[in-house]
């Protein structure tokens, strides 16, 4: 049995107005103040084991007296250094062919048969937002039709910390972004083609590394299921994905605040 504990890491950046003799008339007053985000900060992320997370305060007080405070939260979406960019943009160019087998035996081994699912993609680099579009070739060599192909975005993440011992200690952690099921009905001996999509979330994290997001690395996978017909088997065919952003995507919700008294 493993207990996992919450970690929170807090930074901020504050801004203070001063008003002209100390005190503010009646009525609605807005005021314009703006931050500057450290580059290659991470995204906005939720998981049944950590988030990041982004708010902005406002607070308004006398010297000895707390008068209003509210919140809101920032929706973030982070981006790659110049350097990871560079990588990518190179990646970009190349396709990527993923070839999964499952062989089976059917009738206490008199009859064999195996499921061939081929995934292709013309690039492996996404943004936030982008369409991932690929190609999935199924060969039936069974005596049963396989029906559907279901296919997922997983994003797998990678924890690291250290105990209340001081050891340092990594978990690595597996969810699903998106899906997509594809009917296929191969027929016993053929092979169809189908083509599907997925639209990626925005925001979302970039692919990373532990030696960028010193507690936190993620990677990406189009994953592809087909069940192999009368058995409990299943071929899997794994992609690996890159999700990258450009200083451009970088955005945020909220530039003002406004008091009222």
């Amino acid at each position: 049995t493993h207990k996992h504990s919450a970690l929170s890491l807090e930074s901020c950046q504050r801004h203070v107005v001063w008003f002209s003799g100390g005190c503010l008339d009646s009525g609605v007053h807005t005021f314009f103040f703006h931050f500057s985000f450290p580059p290659c900060i991470p995204s906005t992320f939720t998981s049944k084991i950590g988030c990041i997370s982004y708010f902005v305060q406002g607070i308004g007080c006398t010297r000895q007296i707390l008068l209003a405070k509210e919140e809101r939260c920032l929706v973030l979406q982070g981006t790659n250094s110049p350097r990871f960019a560079c990588l990518f943009t190179l990646s970009m160019q190349a396709s990527l062919v993923v070839e999964a087998r499952k062989d089976v035996v059917y009738f206490c081994c008199f009859n064999h048969g195996s499921v061939i699912l081929q995934i292709s993609l013309e690039k492996s680099v996404f943004c936030p937002g982008e369409t991932i579009v690929f190609m999935a070739d199924v060969a039936n060599r069974t005596r049963k039709s396989v029906r559907k192909v279901v296919f997922a975005v997983h994003c797998i993440v990678l924890y690291s910390g250290f105990s209340s011992r001081g050891e340092q200690r990594s978990l690595e952690d597996r969810s699903e972004v998106m899906r997509l099921e594809l009917q296929t009905d191969t027929a016993p001996s053929e092979a169809t083609r189908a083509t599907g999509s997925l639209v990626l979330p925005k925001p979302m994290p970039i692919t990373s590394t532990l030696a960028e997001n010193t507690i936190m690395a993620f990677r990406y996978e189009l994953v592809g299921t087909s069940d192999l017909p009368c058995t409990t088997s299943t071929a899997v065919g794994r992609v690996p994905i890159i999700i990258a952003a450009t200083p451009e995507s970088f955005s945020v919700e909220q530039n003002t605040v406004t008091a009222r008294k």
